[in-house]
């Protein structure tokens, strides 16, 4: 990932106000690559075990942004533990009977990125004081999430989530395609189940012409063997 100047975490998210210790929500972050629509900014959703995923910075041929961050306005307290010891559960209840003044420090912290997009860099323009904060040019590589298990046959099935998973990962797909306008839409192909429809004299034709017209074809190759063998 460091060739594409994205730099992955080594800690997992951890959130205290969750029943399950590793559910990180999620949201937009606030530097997100411009193209993508402002409905993936404001709604948050979960996912759980969490790596963070940074832009590493604008040197080298490729441009990370930030895609989604932890969403701290609702769950201040979640953070990125990178000295984690023992279960995420066994870590979280000492950290809340005996390290709770650590807790409160962390919803101070800013908001980690645990998703970015990244950009292939277009010719470089030496009379563009501005190039480097452009964040709409140059072709789409890659989106870099810090878990996959959101596209997983067990979260895809979710009554609840099934959805917001689904089209988050089109929408990545869109995005990586160059079809930002895409993004958010409902990509699902709906089949209908092809019938075959016959009416009754073709199906009598279907079925009373081939076995007697093998069984002439058979008789034909019969006696064409029999006439040729006795000459």
């Amino acid at each position: 990932m460091r060739e594409f100047g994205v730099e992955l975490g080594r800690d997992i998210v951890l959130n205290p106000q969750s029943r399950e210790p590793t559910v990180g929500y999620v949201v937009g972050a606030k530097q997100a690559d411009s193209s993508i629509p402002e409905t993936f900014r404001r709604g948050a959703f979960p996912i759980q075990r969490l790596r963070t995923v940074r832009p590493l910075g604008q040197e080298g041929a490729f441009a990370a942004t930030p895609m989604l961050e932890l969403y701290k306005q609702q769950y201040p307290y979640q953070w990125a533990e990178d000295k984690l010891v023992g279960s995420p559960k066994e870590f979280m209840d000492k950290m809340k009977s005996e390290h709770i003044d650590e807790i409160e420090a962390k919803a101070k912290l800013p908001a980690a990125t645990v998703a970015v997009t990244v950009r292939e860099k277009g010719p470089a323009n030496p009379g563009d004081p501005h190039a480097s904060f452009r964040q709409s040019e140059g072709e789409p590589r890659l989106v870099v999430i810090g878990n996959a298990s959101m596209v997983t046959n067990r979260n895809l099935s979710s009554r609840d989530l099934a959805g917001v998973y689904y089209k988050f990962f089109t929408s990545s797909l869109a995005w990586v395609r160059g079809r930002a306008n895409m993004m958010g839409t409902d990509l699902v192909k709906t089949r209908s189940d092809y019938k075959f429809k016959i009416d009754a004299t073709k199906y009598s034709t279907l079925v009373w012409v081939p076995g007697p017209t093998l069984l002439m074809v058979i008789a034909g190759c019969g006696l064409g063997v029999w006439f040729m063998r006795r000459r």
